[in-house]
């Protein structure tokens, strides 16, 4: 599976996520590579500027993703190397 197809459903996945659960929807969402491997491939930065919109809590909107849509650790899968940034 390429980056490019793992970030579109990562996408999708956070859109209907906060759609569903704020009834909020993203025209874009942005990813980026975090700073550490061990961290993950990709990180969603977007809770915070999401935090004065929606009136909550940027660990409240994240908590909120992570149970309507999120990965879960048994689904997660673990990629053999960092992602190229191509």
């Amino acid at each position: 599976m390429s980056l490019d197809s793992i970030r579109k459903r990562a996408a999708d996945a956070l859109s209907a996520a906060l759609d569903a659960a704020f009834d909020h929807h993203l025209d874009e969402v942005a990813f980026e590579v975090p700073p550490r491997r061990e961290l993950g491939d990709l990180a969603w930065p977007g809770a915070l500027p999401l935090a004065r919109e929606l009136r909550c809590a940027p660990r409240q909107i994240a908590e909120a993703v992570a149970r309507r849509g999120g990965p879960r650790r048994d689904r997660r899968s673990r990629l053999p190397q960092p992602l190229s940034q191509t």
